[in-house]
């Protein structure tokens, strides 16, 4: 299990049952990800300053992290696939993409640009998808071709999904595109090839951090201090009640794990 805080990168095995730190010195590390062999992370860096990186470590923490992307404008959220990382950059709207094994000499490859604060991306077989906002600042999904270099063809899956002053997550499974708008309190979806725009789950203090897979959506709601589940049959319930103001959340087969507020990880059985 792997996760970030504002200064480090840590790992815990549960093998033997201790937490490795991978790396320190962090400005301001956000989501990570991981593959088989490698974590993969974005190192915001200081504000206004687009010195933000995208970094790569071995799990396990041996061997020094490297840089695989610099000079990022607030780098924020990022996925990966087979062979590369994509991210999003917060202060300039960019999408953007580069080889998982760079050492930080090869090319750059923007996919998307456009002015205006992004939010998180996700990335399936074919395509990349991702939150950002337009020119009235409204929150809008979007999807691209991974190939693509700036040329799109882009898709517009939904527009007008909350203003600037809120924030809006996304997951994917291998229908749907769902987010969360902390706003209006809404968990949404719309399928990967478009059309309507279905709200799953409405009434929500705060959503933010969204998960999918075959065995449902999980959220967590910072305000009400809860994960919320909505099951494939469409009940929705509260996953775990009581838990120390949730912030992101991840899946595997068998449980969810979330980190707090207060910089506690944990998990409970799906």
């Amino acid at each position: 299990m792997f996760w970030v805080s504002l200064s480090g990168v840590w790992q815990w095995s549960w093998n033997d049952r201790t937490t490795t730190l991978i790396a320190d010195g962090q400005r301001s590390a956000r989501c990570i990800k991981a593959d088989s062999t490698h974590l993969y992370w974005v190192d915001r860096g200081d504000n206004l300053a687009n010195n933000g990186e995208v970094m790569r470590a071995p799990v396990g923490g041996v061997g020094a992290p490297v840089a695989i992307a610099t000079g990022q404008a607030e780098p924020i959220h990022l996925a990966i696939d087979e062979e590369y990382v994509y991210w999003m950059n917060a202060n300039d709207g960019t999408v953007m993409r580069t080889r998982k094994d760079s050492d930080g000499t090869d090319p750059l490859v923007t996919i998307w640009s456009h002015a205006g604060r992004s939010g998180s991306i996700a990335v399936d077989e074919t395509r990349v998808y991702w939150m950002a906002r337009d020119d009235d600042l409204d929150w809008i999904v979007m999807s691209a071709p991974k190939g693509s270099n700036g040329e799109g063809p882009f898709t517009t899956l939904a527009t007008n999904q909350g203003s600037h002053d809120e924030e809006s997550e996304i997951a994917i499974d291998e229908t749907y595109v769902y987010w969360t708008t902390s706003g209006d309190g809404t968990v949404k979806r719309v399928a990967k090839i478009g059309g309507g725009i279905s709200t799953l789950a409405s009434g929500q203090p705060s959503p933010r951090s969204i998960v999918a897979d075959r065995t449902g959506i999980y959220w967590s709601d910072r305000l009400s201090h809860k994960i919320m589940r909505r099951w494939p049959d469409g009940i929705i319930g509260v996953f775990l009640a009581g838990a120390e103001v949730p912030y992101g959340i991840a899946i595997d087969t068998e449980s969810v794990y979330w980190t707090t507020q207060e910089g506690a990880v944990e998990s409970a059985p799906k």
